[in-house]
């Protein structure tokens, strides 16, 4: 029983040591994915906030097009 239980606590150790063991190799590749995915997500924010300041850029600070009550002005001052 004894002699299982010093195999026992072998592999333990034998494991815990494999998995401790971390090769330079597969840290570098993990930063080179982490580093890639934050690059191609603040792309895509940067990318958004231009599509969402176009209009900004392009008609000044004073955007109409969610003032209900200047569609309507304009409506009517092009009916005429």
């Amino acid at each position: 029983m004894s002699n299982s239980k010093s195999k026992a606590s072998g592999q333990v150790a034998e494991t815990s040591t494999n998995a401790a063991s971390v090769s330079p190799s597969n840290s570098l590749y993990g930063w080179v994915w982490f580093g890639a995915a934050v690059y191609i997500v603040g792309r895509i924010v940067k990318t958004a906030y231009r599509i969402r300041m176009a209009a900004i850029d392009e008609f000044g600070p004073v955007i109409h097009e969610f003032d209900p009550y200047f569609n309507y002005r304009a409506t009517e001052v092009s009916r005429e």
